[in-house]
């Protein structure tokens, strides 16, 4: 019985230190959408809060300008539109779409409509990007979970030679892993990079925003 209550009173205190972690959260989420990130970056801030972190953004080492982001979208039967829609709002952000990467990792099972959209995609969007690639997932891989997270893992282990050769270093690039419906937000690259810029050195290749 004591052990049942403790389990639960364990668990009940989990759940509140929960609750008080997504309202902090969600009031700072709030507070990114009233700043002007753009103006935090150029230095002509207007707020305490933007002057705030300017003068952060202006004593780190790492600046906007070295910047890059690498999307990963895995994908397994869903439709042109929904890929198409998430793609749009990427190339509609603030942050310079030259700067971002685009890998789109399908899985073997839904080859047929990779292989109908993949050319689709790649023509509509040739130029807008530093760099576009697709990668397709075997199935059946012994000692593999197939999930969204080999999936993942494969696409960036394929893709990741390519970057190199894109001449960019491991600690200018962000990855973000987006679900194929998903929308962003126009300030999303911008906000990550400002997070980013804002880390201490040694934690930026060890923490997940």
């Amino acid at each position: 019985l004591w052990i049942l209550i403790i389990f639960y009173v364990w668990w009940l205190i989990r759940w509140f230190e929960y609750i008080i972690l997504i309202l902090f959260w969600f009031i700072r989420y709030k507070n990114f959408q009233k700043l002007n990130i753009k103006n935090i970056f150029s230095g002509n801030v207007s707020t305490k809060q933007e002057k705030l972190l300017y003068y952060k953004y202006k004593r780190s080492k790492t600046k906007k300008e070295e910047i890059y982001h690498w999307v990963v979208i895995p994908t397994c039967y869903d439709p042109y539109e929904m890929i198409q829609d998430c793609i749009e709002s990427i190339k509609d952000s603030d942050f310079d779409s030259k700067k971002i990467i685009i890998t789109l990792a399908w899985e073997e099972k839904d080859k047929n409509n990779f292989n109908f959209i993949k050319d689709k995609i790649k023509k509509k969007y040739s130029g807008v990007f530093l760099y576009m690639n697709t990668t397709i997932h075997p199935c059946g891989i012994e000692w593999e979970i197939p999930w969204k997270g080999s999936n993942v893992s494969y696409a960036m282990k394929l893709t990741y030679k390519d970057i190199l050769n894109l001449w960019l270093k491991e600690e200018q690039v962000i990855v973000s892993v987006l679900d194929s419906e998903s929308i962003i937000q126009k300030i999303y690259f911008d906000a990550l990079t400002l997070e980013y810029c804002l880390t201490n050195d040694d934690m930026q290749d060890k923490t997940i925003y």
